[in-house]
């Protein structure tokens, strides 16, 4: 999570992610972005900042 908290401009909507898919994708769990995080997490809040700018909100 440490990781994470340092590289990760996210990581304050997603604090780490889960530790169960680091492990399963990368096989360590120190690791920053796997592919849950990029589609499930960082995809969506983008697509959501994104649509506020559009708005002007």
């Amino acid at each position: 999570m440490t990781n994470c908290r340092e590289h990760c401009d996210y990581f304050a909507y997603c604090r780490g992610g889960q530790a169960a898919n680091k492990y399963f994708e990368t096989g360590r769990l120190d690791g920053t972005e796997t592919t849950y995080c990029r589609t499930s997490k960082i995809n969506l809040m983008e697509g959501i900042l994104r649509h506020a700018e559009r708005a002007g909100v």
